[in-house]
């Protein structure tokens, strides 16, 4: 394969200088701040309602099942006309 070539050099010698060591106690020190952030966020999120949840599922069944027929028309288009142009061939 060869060796690496200057950009690949260029990057592990820059990663390797500037990496941040992380000691253990600032790792379990900041568990407490992480999990409060990540409260802080969730509780601005904007969740759907009930009727909004049920409207999308079964939306999603819909649009699935029709599509799943589509595709099931299309590949047996494609199966009998691929299966014709063996049979003059043969």
């Amino acid at each position: 394969m060869g060796r690496p070539g200057p950009l690949a050099r260029r990057w592990s010698k820059r990663t390797a200088r500037n990496a941040p060591v992380a000691s253990p106690t600032n790792f379990i020190s900041g568990i407490p701040t992480f999990i409060r952030q990540v409260r802080n966020e969730a509780s601005k999120v904007t969740w759907p309602t009930w009727a909004e949840t049920v409207r999308t599922g079964i939306m999603v069944v819909i649009l699935t099942t029709f599509l799943g027929l589509f595709f099931f028309a299309v590949d047996s288009v494609f199966s009998r006309v691929v299966t014709f142009l063996l049979s003059l061939a043969a």
